[in-house]
């Protein structure tokens, strides 16, 4: 007996760009899926989206059971508060099928495909079939996690995702303020008998900035961004040395706009004040690095 054929039809929901991932070959546009059902000649379709990607092997074991079917619905379940919560800001492409905040798989026969052929919406295939089977199965919180991170902007599924770089990134801004510390000390007291204390701060204050500048943009290269793919000839890194410049001013505007606000014009304490503009700067100097400076 011949075996029917199966054909994996991936939805592409732009979760898999977010986090920086590889897209899965032949991903569609959940709008171009009845294009797909109707270009593509199988006995059976499994459509899933591309977060949870590896439920096709679960959902062709379910096909095993339920081949007298026309439809295959596998819907997931929330087991806990927090899941619940989550399923409710879940986003799933699959919606039209499962009337729910999470779909697994949607498992599609070609005889309703034929029997709905004229069909202008997935509303109007469920409706042509016959033999529908729902199942529900309980699903871990990490599911619903990648749903709801489906949903965010991609900057901000950076910084939760990659918490071990920003930790990295810290690490190194800290041996930088080091350096800057020790670059203006070692400056002031070669500079002292050159020039007026005042211009001697101000040239001391400018090689201590540039050299923890550079340090810091060696040890990104070598160690903090070092997994990622780039392009590590001259010019790229002379261009990466450029931006992160330009994004260490945008930091600093961040950190001293910050201050001001709050303690100069609402009144709050300075040191108050300067850990926020601190941390605001750091999430700025992260995000700019990130996805300005060290993108792939």
């Amino acid at each position: 007996m011949v075996s029917p054929s199966v054909s994996v039809i991936v939805i592409d929901t732009g979760f898999r760009e977010k986090f920086g991932l590889k897209s899965i070959r032949g991903g569609i546009k959940p709008e171009k899926l009845l294009d797909a059902l109707h270009s593509i000649y199988a006995d059976y379709y499994i459509v899933l989206p591309d977060i949870l990607y590896p439920y096709q092997d679960f959902a062709k074991r379910i096909l095993n059971k339920y081949k007298d079917r026309d439809l295959i619905i596998l819907k997931g379940k929330p087991k806990s508060i927090m899941a619940r919560l989550l399923h409710s800001l879940a986003y799933n492409p699959l919606s039209e099928f499962t009337g729910d905040n999470l779909g697994l798989a949607v498992i599609i026969s070609r005889r309703l495909v034929v029997k709905a052929w004229k069909a202008r919406s997935l509303k109007e295939l469920v409706e042509a079939a016959s033999y529908i089977t729902k199942l529900v199965y309980r699903e871990p919180v990490s599911d619903y996690i990648y749903m709801v991170y489906g949903r965010l902007p991609k900057s901000l599924i950076i910084t939760l995702l990659e918490p071990l770089r920003m930790i990295k990134f810290a690490l190194v801004g800290l041996s930088g303020i080091l350096i800057n510390l020790a670059a203006i000390t070692l400056s002031l007291s070669l500079f002292h008998s050159s020039f007026q204390y005042i211009y001697g701060v101000l040239i001391a204050s400018i090689i201590g900035f540039e050299l923890s500048l550079t340090w810091n943009f060696i040890l990104h290269e070598l160690w903090t961004f070092r997994d990622l793919k780039l392009d590590h000839s001259i010019d790229e890194i002379l261009k990466r040395w450029l931006k992160y410049h330009l994004g260490s001013l945008g930091s600093l505007i961040t950190q001293t706009g910050t201050i001001t606000l709050l303690s100069g014009y609402m009144g709050t304490p300075l040191y108050q004040s300067v850990l926020v503009g601190v941390f605001l700067g750091f999430i700025v100097n992260y995000l700019v690095g990130r996805l300005y400076t060290w993108t792939e």
